[in-house]
């Protein structure tokens, strides 16, 4: 099952879109420079959608187990479009054009 972490509640049906099409900056950094080296090294593309694999796991155990991935995210089972493409830096990532909401899996607890 494809999983996408996001701070943002998205409805079952849209479309998950890459930052260059949201005009959204990524979550994960609004640092220019952290930004700019992640698409260095193959980590990050701003033209594609990042999704990686459940691996069979609940959707709570992926909090903490990537930085992107946080007791404050929402996670979505998602269905890729497009075509993926390996993330060169983790087996269990792939990069897609977008990916459409199946269903939200974890929202986070707002006290």
């Amino acid at each position: 099952m494809w999983l996408h972490a996001s701070p943002n509640p998205i409805a079952n049906g849209d479309f998950v879109l890459p930052v260059s099409e949201s005009g959204l900056s990524p979550h994960w950094s609004s640092d220019q420079t952290t930004i700019e080296h992640a698409i260095g090294l193959g980590q990050y593309r701003p033209n594609r959608v990042s999704i990686f694999d459940s691996e069979g796991a609940r959707a709570e155990d992926h909090i903490g187990r990537f930085s992107f991935v946080t007791s404050a995210s929402y996670i979505y089972e998602v269905e890729p479009l497009g075509p993926t493409e390996q993330d060169p830096t983790h087996f269990s990532f792939r990069f897609c054009l977008r990916a459409r909401v199946v269903s939200c899996l974890y929202r986070p607890v707002h006290l």
